[in-house]
């Protein structure tokens, strides 16, 4: 059911101005808040609730709670403003429900929300969740903006669902330019066979022998939980395109996969004795030591893995403040999808303030122009016709062991204007 709850039409013009000079600039906030501030402060408060829904569990876990903090930050920061502009209008995030990394936790969750009343939600949804939960979102009228997902092969007018990240079709030709300019011709690629798998695989697939490289694909069934068999015809394939410097692997998948498929490939030479590379799915602390093995930090430095990750790789005063309060927030950094969780907060609630109401057919119709005129923590947060991000920077990591501490290190970005690899100096 969708709600139409709204402020006063002084105060709505209010608040919009100022959120929307914050993400788009990073200025304008005192003068909109000196210039245009109401009395409405004293009118009763009208709180926005946007759902959340996030892996808490299973493989996606570090990424799905650095998503809900993330928006936490947002919201926080936004009515912040609100009340310092003198706004009656505040917006909060529903308890975090739980996806399980999982389709059917997916569905779960979604409906959960919709059965609270949440119409409009936030979404730590893999590419899979995205495509099992759409039938329900647009029956229902829910908009549903995911973080994370990026399989080409939703690609496609997706009614109420939007990505605010682009379509692998950017991170295959990402992994292409890195791994050929790298010297690589040969490739044995191992891949989550689901949507998010199948996108990136056979996108690297069609850019890489295009340019004259060979590829083998094996898939694996993410619902097992052991890959033993998968990394035997692995170490095989790579025996076939021949061990050494031009042959690497080429990993799509999670990190709970990534640490059972990498402690496998440890037994053989084949798969030590080559470089690997990999997609933004497993980065996070779960594949790195003390949460798993020193064995498998080991093999992730001798193999020196190196993947992409989709973030913008131009200076950003916005995503700076935003890693700052992170950081300030939980000890560290972040990883994974935080700066999108982050924009979409700012995205949905500009969206909300700017038709006055929860209504999510009226949200859904304003969001795509609402994000043209947004830049964010993660860039431009312009959509495409399928409700994606249109364009997409990914940040180049790797794995280093400074005196037994293994960490991420981010060593470059693939610039989507030009396809270019621009390495830190």
């Amino acid at each position: 059911m969708e709600k139409t709850k709204s402020p006063s039409s002084t105060t709505r013009a209010i608040v919009f101005i100022i959120i929307g000079l914050l993400i788009g600039s990073g200025i304008g906030y005192v003068t909109a808040v000196s210039t245009r501030a109401s009395s409405s402060s004293s009118s009763k408060l009208v709180t926005y609730t946007i759902g959340l829904a996030s892996d808490l569990s299973g493989g996606g876990e570090s990424f799905g709670t650095e998503t809900v903090t993330s928006a936490q930050i947002a919201v926080t920061q936004i009515n912040g403003y609100l009340a310092a502009a003198g706004s009656n209008v505040r917006f909060a995030l529903s308890s975090p429900t739980d996806t399980l990394t999982t389709t059917d936790g997916a569905v779960s969750a979604i409906t959960t929300l919709a059965s609270a009343g949440d119409d409009i939600i936030l979404c730590h949804c893999w590419s899979g969740q995205l495509s099992a939960v759409e039938s329900y979102a647009n029956t229902n009228k829910l908009v549903v903006v995911s973080v994370s997902s990026t399989s080409n092969l939703l690609a496609v007018p997706k009614g109420y669902l939007f990505r605010m990240i682009a379509p692998d079709s950017f991170q295959g030709k990402a992994l292409t330019t890195l791994l050929w300019g790298d010297g690589i011709k040969n490739v044995a690629v191992i891949y989550r066979n689901d949507a998010y798998g199948q996108g990136i695989s056979g996108v690297f697939q069609t850019e890489f022998t295009a340019l004259g490289g060979k590829v083998t694909l094996e898939a694996y069934d993410p619902t097992l939980s052991d890959f033993a068999s998968e990394v035997a015809t692995l170490a095989s394939n790579v025996q076939t395109l021949g061990v050494g410097k031009q042959t690497a692997v080429l990993f799509i998948g999670f990190a709970t996969e990534a640490v059972n498929i990498f402690g496998h490939a440890t037994s053989y030479n084949a798969l030590t004795g080559v470089r690997w590379f990999s997609s933004e799915g497993p980065k996070g602390s779960t594949i790195l030591p003390p949460t798993v093995p020193a064995s498998i930090g080991q093999f992730e430095v001798q193999t020196n893995i190196t993947g992409t990750f989709p973030q913008s790789i131009t200076n950003n005063s916005i995503a700076t403040a935003y890693i700052a309060l992170f950081k300030a927030q939980t000890g560290n950094y972040p990883q994974s999808y935080g700066e999108q969780a982050y924009d979409s907060v700012y995205l949905l609630a500009n969206s909300i303030l700017a038709v006055g109401s929860e209504n999510s057919t009226a949200v859904k119709n304003i969001l795509p122009t609402m994000a043209s005129h947004m830049y964010g923590a993660s860039g431009p947060l312009l959509l495409d016709s399928n409700g994606d991000k249109a364009s997409q920077d990914y940040a180049i990591w790797t794995i280093v062991n400074n005196q037994g501490t293994y960490s991420f290190k981010n060593i470059g970005g693939w610039a989507a204007a030009t396809g270019e690899i621009i390495y830190n100096q």
